[in-house]
């Protein structure tokens, strides 16, 4: 169950959607922002705008976002095995600081996609529940990859980029962090969409 969270009064107001059926380019949206406190956690916030701006932000699907996330790190690339992630530590400050990987990323094998994703949290309890048995990887995979989280902006290394969905969220609430539902919520906020509630 999803708790209530509110939709935080976010700087930022919709001011419309771009749309291409170009498969190579991504959808934009175009936002407007006129102060500096999102409300977010610092570990969520974006970064602060000092004045009036226009942002244009594309989004995409989470496989080329996790595409994208996958060459940022120093494993073999489209590996369909499992294995364990560690970063030797004179490589650690080259993996952004969201992939950096977790204890249990280094112990409990595993297949990349994992790896891929921004939230330390939520890949630390796939990979118990994955250890354990007490869930179906591959109806997880499939949630995931049909329309789990948008990705916003062009760096998807940065957590404050997903936007998780709500049928995602309702369905695998008990892997996810606070923060991805208040992320979730400050990205409805910006396009006036309800915010996810219990």
């Amino acid at each position: 169950m999803v708790p209530d969270s509110p939709v935080f009064n976010a700087p930022f107001s919709y001011s419309g959607q771009a749309m291409t059926n170009d498969a190579s380019a991504c959808n934009t949206t175009i936002m407007t922002t006129d102060a500096n406190d999102t409300g977010l956690s610092a570990s969520c916030s974006p970064p602060a705008l000092s004045m009036p701006t226009t942002i244009l932000l594309p989004y995409t699907s989470i496989g080329p976002a996790m595409c994208h996330n996958v060459g940022k790190l120093p494993i073999p690339h489209c590996s369909p095995q499992y294995q364990v992630f560690t970063v030797e530590p004179d490589n650690l400050l080259a993996v952004p600081a969201s992939l950096r990987p977790t204890v249990l990323q280094g112990e409990i094998p595993h297949i990349q996609y994992v790896d891929a994703l921004p939230f330390e949290g939520l890949r630390d309890k796939l990979l118990i529940g994955l250890h354990t048995g007490s869930f179906d990887e591959i109806e997880f995979c499939t949630d995931l990859l049909n329309d789990g989280f948008r990705i916003w902006g062009n760096d998807p290394t940065l957590p404050m980029a997903w936007e998780v969905t709500e049928p995602f969220a309702r369905k695998w609430r008990w892997l996810l962090d606070d923060c991805i539902i208040d992320i979730a919520n400050f990205w409805s906020g910006q396009s006036r969409i309800p915010a996810i509630q219990g």
